[in-house]
């Protein structure tokens, strides 16, 4: 190849396409004639889409620098080229107790919450980043907001943040400095605490939008939220933190859209939960610290012990009637109807009042609209 008059060197990157063309000097060695580089956009990282993205970005570079080079490297992202066999671990049998539990215990009526925020400082308010979690929660969650600026003790707020845990609590979320063992500089939860949590009646999910706190992958150092989801009657069920730095101005907005999915429940597991507010921070955020630095230590397919929100799935037809589904809410339920929708329509009941959470009604001739109402 070398004995071409020149040759292209393409690397097709995960993030963007990288080319450049060389040709053999006198001496033999080469000399780069020209180079490039074309971002792949968020295409790019989209299996669906990706080959499209490269094809598109390496059609309008060649025409750009009018390259006639016929020899070409190609260099391409490893995980695109070879599959990676990985060998999990297997769970702990008191961890699959512990989940079954979980799942099976009764709703709690209201659902509780732990809202933790460190000192507000140059790196965040985290004051206002709880305030904003509150008035999302609030609606369905009885909220207890612990802040560093109220209880200025570190040790007064350890022991009033261990006993609130240890009463029983959903979920918990904390907005603040970090470090691979606490959360906090000074404490307000660490490793120590962490193997002496007395919560065996019921186990929250962590939300830790700090520092580190997740960071799994250090040989001989496991991190606070390994601590958590590893004891076997206290402790977490599962744990969202992140295994790098963080920043507050985008962690504060991953968060939010991460309580909102929390608080109506509706997708089928914790899982789907935090896959779709990574997703929405994405596309709706464009945050600079990549998402991907946050983990889930737990089940993903564990589901969110909560109450659901009311929510109406599309309606299909079945042996010539229409099926209406819904999941979430309290019975009993009762399905309405009107047609067509105005902002002061009338909606006539379908029926009587019923436990179900599906209704068969005749296939309406015109557009009709159906809601369902929970107790």
């Amino acid at each position: 190849m070398l004995n071409t008059k020149s040759f292209l060197a393409i690397d097709f990157g995960a993030g963007s396409l990288k080319l450049a063309e060389f040709e053999v000097n006198e001496a033999g060695g080469l000399r780069l004639k020209q180079y490039g580089l074309k971002s792949l956009g968020a295409e790019g990282a989209q299996e669906t889409t990706r080959e499209a993205a490269i094809l598109k970005a390496l059609q309008e570079m060649l025409a750009e620098k009018g390259i006639k080079a016929k020899s070409v490297n190609v260099c391409a992202p490893g995980f695109h080229v070879f599959s990676k066999f990985v060998k999990l671990p297997p769970v702990d049998s008191s961890k699959v107790t512990q989940i079954i539990q979980y799942e099976a215990q009764p709703l709690p009526s209201p659902p509780k919450a732990i809202l933790i925020a460190d000192n507000p400082d140059t790196a965040g308010d985290f004051n206002a980043d709880i305030a904003a979690l509150d008035s999302i929660l609030s609606p369905k969650f009885s909220d207890n907001l612990i802040r560093a600026s109220d209880i200025t003790d570190p040790i007064l707020l350890r022991s009033v943040l261990t006993n609130a845990w240890n009463q029983g609590v959903d979920l918990v979320t904390y907005a603040g400095h970090g470090a691979i063992d606490r959360l906090g500089s000074a404490g307000y939860l660490t490793i120590d605490q962490a193997t002496n949590l007395q919560n065996a009646l019921r186990w929250p999910v962590v939300v830790a939008t700090t520092c580190v706190a997740g960071q799994f992958s250090v040989p001989g150092n496991d991190c606070l939220g390994e601590y958590l989801v590893r004891q076997p009657s206290s402790g977490a069920i599962a744990v969202f933190a992140p295994t790098g730095l963080s920043w507050d101005a985008e962690a504060s907005l991953l968060n939010h859209r991460l309580a909102v999915f929390l608080r109506s429940n509706t997708f089928p597991t914790l899982g789907d939960c935090l896959r779709q507010a990574a997703a929405d921070h994405v596309r709706l955020d464009a945050p600079n610290m990549p998402v991907w630095i946050y983990n889930l230590l737990g089940d993903p397919a564990l589901r969110f012990n909560v109450p659901r929100d009311l929510w109406m799935g599309k309606p299909a037809p079945l042996n010539g009637q229409m099926l209406l589904t819904w999941v979430g809410g309290k019975p009993p339920y009762q399905v309405l109807t009107t047609s067509p929708l105005q902002p002061l329509s009338d909606w006539t009941p379908v029926g009587s009042p019923t436990t179900a959470t599906n209704l068969l009604v005749p296939i309406p001739p015109s557009l009709t609209f159906f809601r369902v109402k929970g107790s």
